[in-house]
């Protein structure tokens, strides 16, 4: 989902098929979609773009047939964790390490 305001680019953010955490044979989640990459160009943030953008993807995900929905956000970004939350989000109370060494939750939300 590309999010756009007088065609420039303002913001985005992806969702794909679901898959286990098992990096040698990762598998489908049957029924779970996994959201990515929402970012806002710094310049609009606080202006309800991240949300729309978001809304719009599980909006399309449910369409798409998936009941569930997963993310993973960095513990330090509180910014993001918030609008997470505000949207019904619900964090698993799972932390993992990104490929840089740094914290990051595990979310989930109902479709």
């Amino acid at each position: 989902m590309l999010g756009e305001d007088d065609g420039e680019p303002v913001g985005v953010a992806f969702a794909t098929p679901a898959r286990t955490e098992d990096r040698a044979n990762p598998q489908p989640i049957p029924g779970v979609a996994h959201v990515s990459m929402l970012a806002v160009r710094p310049d609009r943030w606080g202006q309800g773009l991240g949300r729309t953008i978001l809304e719009a993807v599980q909006m399309i995900a449910g369409e798409r047939g998936f009941a569930r929905a997963q993310l993973w956000t960095h513990e330090s970004n509180r910014r993001a964790r918030r609008l997470y939350e505000r949207l019904g989000w619900r964090s698993s109370k799972r932390i993992g390490v990104d490929d840089n060494g740094e914290p990051i939750r595990h979310y989930t939300r109902d479709l």
